[in-house]
């Protein structure tokens, strides 16, 4: 017995075009990661510092995180194998999506720790090695 994909209605459609479930979904992030940017620098001059510092950072990590991390298993599951139907790479694609945002969420406190340890140990690193005269 195998789990029913037809639940919303569009499954005939994705399925005969499993290509725009890539499309739309790498097309989709990078709108979206336009869309919020903006939209914290409107909040950021407004006067919202709370809402871009705990809802649009850790929102705009995430899709560069999936922007990212989803590209190889998505592109590989598509060429690899060719019977995959589009509504199974969208359910993958949607799992993968979630997963990281809330990896993202939870641990953006970390993450941006790590960031600026990074930044420090580089910016270190130069002071070092510059030419003294």
């Amino acid at each position: 017995m195998e789990f029913n994909y037809n639940l919303f209605g569009y499954e005939s459609h994705i399925n005969n075009e499993p290509e725009l479930v890539l499309i739309y979904g790498f097309a989709g992030l990078l709108a979206a990661m336009t869309v919020i940017t903006l939209l914290s620098y409107i909040f950021r001059k407004i006067g919202f510092e709370i809402v871009v510092n705990y809802f649009f950072k850790p929102l705009l990590l995430a899709f560069g995180l999936c922007l990212f991390i989803t590209l190889f298993p998505t592109m590989a599951l598509y060429f690899i194998i060719p019977d995959l139907r589009g509504v199974k790479l969208a359910y993958i694609w949607i799992t993968i999506f979630s997963g990281i945002t809330i990896f993202s969420f939870v641990n953006y406190t970390t993450i941006k720790k790590f960031g600026h340890d990074i930044a420090k140990n580089s910016q270190k690193k130069e002071f070092r090695s510059r030419s003294r005269r």
